[in-house]
């Protein structure tokens, strides 16, 4: 049975899995990201949503910050939505923030919780025609031997979220695997060690060809549950499919 497709932010709501408060470790907020696999939490204090906090904050928690709280790092809550606003607002926050889960809230006088709008949850629904080719990116790479933390520093600077570990071979650039700032939160190794890609990186990655339908892609991100997809040509890497691309290009064809 087809679903329907989404015209207001209350169609893409998805049920919140997890939640901090203010005053939570920071620390705590990434254990809950590692072992429940999300990337954002909302932060919620006395029944109100008092902001949100990403993988990206917490992943500049070092050791020696390990007394940080939530209330620190946390994101103000300026990217709410409410449940009848139309779904194009809540995309072009996402494509803005570069956030794919936002909190959703019942009025701005209360701003009690009712779920997250979710990206995932729009793929699936709306009706997205073309090719993956139509959707890639131009990939930012890695190199299983560099060290965890200059990839991070890239992520940080370049605004990614991950990268397709690659190797040159025969004038070719052929993916080894790939690594994500999910990976990083796992590995736990970003201070006081040289640990490299290649300790933590997914391998082999799930990689598609440029010819394949958009939706199958999507379809094919939803039961492997990733949101990165290297795209591959005759072994060579070609581009990089991502949710928030797709987006990107879905924002740009319906201004």
């Amino acid at each position: 049975m087809a679903r329907p497709t989404p015209h207001l932010v209350k169609d893409i709501l998805v049920p919140c899995q997890a939640q901090v408060a203010p005053r939570d470790l920071a620390t705590y907020a990434r254990s809950l990201m590692r072992s429940m696999g999300v990337r954002v939490l909302p932060v919620v204090e006395g029944g109100r949503v008092e902001g949100l906090i990403t993988d990206r904050e917490v992943l500049r928690i070092g050791s020696s910050k390990s007394g940080v709280l939530v209330l620190g790092l946390m994101l103000p809550p300026r990217d709410l939505l409410l449940p009848y606003e139309p779904v194009r607002k809540a995309i072009e926050r996402m494509v803005t923030t570069e956030i794919l889960e936002l909190p959703v809230i019942q009025s701005w006088s209360d701003r009690k919780m009712l779920g997250m709008a979710s990206a995932t949850a729009f793929l699936l629904s709306f009706p997205i025609k073309g090719k993956v080719g139509d959707y890639m990116q131009e990939p930012e790479v890695a190199d299983p031997e560099e060290e965890l933390s200059k990839v991070w520093q890239r992520m940080e600077e370049r605004g990614c979220s991950g990268m397709p570990v690659v190797r040159k071979r025969g004038g070719k650039t052929e993916v080894v695997g790939i690594i994500t700032r999910y990976d990083l939160i796992r590995s736990g190794r970003l201070e006081g060690t040289v640990a490299k890609v290649k300790s933590c990186m997914k391998s082999p990655a799930v990689s598609v060809p440029p010819t394949l339908e958009v939706k199958e892609a999507i379809s094919l991100m939803e039961k492997r549950r990733i949101s990165h997809l290297p795209v591959v040509e005759g072994e060579n890497l070609v581009g990089m499919l991502t949710k928030l691309s797709i987006l990107r290009r879905w924002m740009d064809e319906n201004r």
